[in-house]
């Protein structure tokens, strides 16, 4: 079977390198993504496509191997803006040696990972005091998992770092809020991302989401081997930000200053029935209809 905490650990550490690449945009809003194909479990077994920045702009890499009796693809898009995303991953794989064995001698897999970053600056609240901003991403998906002597997962995963701008300091981070799959499932969560912040005060904030799918066996796995993971998630129209106290109370009417992107934090009503069209046909196109069945899941 794939070792689910090895991938994890891959994937912080994989986080933690994007991140602090050089040519990460720092201390001014963007949007940026990337993708990667990986041959492994670790950070070196991953090819990297060149990031993409804009709001709005899509990301996107696909790769296969193929060589007699071994054919294995992936492939990934991403598509950001502030505070909404689409994202697709999609890894799969047969495998069936001609040489006489019953069980695998070694272990492969393959990846397909996209990972994302929203960077913004604003004010929030008033009185200087420790707070929260919350930004709350109704986020709704579905994966679709199956395999023959191996095994398949995959991965939705959000976290968040606030800091003064132009500070290499951080004012705190969000808690890592990760969820995994292993088999066909619908999703409908409201995650809340609760944003360190001193009240009144000019934050800069970044958001990290990473999606991933992957597909493979492992040492002692019967032959042959066939899988395939997918996972494809978006967000709901946005509902609007909450400021909140430092015992994470709502501060009702609390003053929210135009952000650096020009992005709306508190929406028109009328705003966002546009978005919710295209995702729906979205999410109907790459769906199959007996996946297209929804119930809230369990964090």
């Amino acid at each position: 079977m794939i070792r689910t905490q090895t991938q994890r650990a891959a994937l912080l550490i994989a986080l933690a390198a994007f991140a602090a690449s050089p040519s990460t945009p720092a201390g001014a809003a963007f949007v940026m993504s990337t993708c990667q194909a990986c041959t492994g479990s670790g950070p070196g077994d991953c090819e990297t496509a060149p990031s993409v920045s804009g709001a709005g702009m899509t990301a996107s890499m696909s790769r296969s191997w193929i060589s007699p009796g071994f054919e294995y693809a992936t492939s990934t898009d991403m598509t950001l803006d502030y505070v909404s995303l689409s994202a697709f991953a999609r890894a799969s794989g047969f495998e069936n040696p001609e040489n006489g064995a019953v069980v695998f001698g070694n272990s492969v897999s393959r990846t397909a990972r996209s990972i994302g970053h929203i960077d913004d600056v604003l004010t929030a609240g008033e009185g200087g005091v420790p707070g929260f901003l919350r930004i709350p991403l109704h986020v709704t998906g579905a994966t679709a998992i199956s395999w023959q002597n191996g095994g398949g997962s995959a991965l939705l995963a959000l976290e968040c770092v606030s800091s003064v701008p132009g500070s290499p300091y951080a004012i705190g981070h969000c808690p890592l809020q990760q969820f995994n799959f292993a088999g066909d499932e619908s999703f409908d969560t409201v995650i809340d991302l609760d944003v360190p912040i001193v009240l009144g005060q000019p934050f800069e904030y970044r958001v990290t989401v990473t999606i991933q799918a992957t597909s493979g066996h492992g040492y002692g796995d019967l032959i042959p081997f066939q899988g395939a993971a997918q996972a494809s998630f978006g967000t709901e129209p946005f509902a609007g930000v909450s400021v909140l106290d430092a015992n994470g109370a709502v501060i009702p009417d609390a003053p929210i200053s135009a952000s650096e992107s020009g992005f709306q934090y508190v929406p028109e009503p009328s705003s966002t029935a546009g978005v919710a069209t295209a995702f729906a046909a979205l999410m109907a196109l790459r769906l199959p209809s007996r996946w297209r069945r929804r119930h809230r899941s369990r964090a």
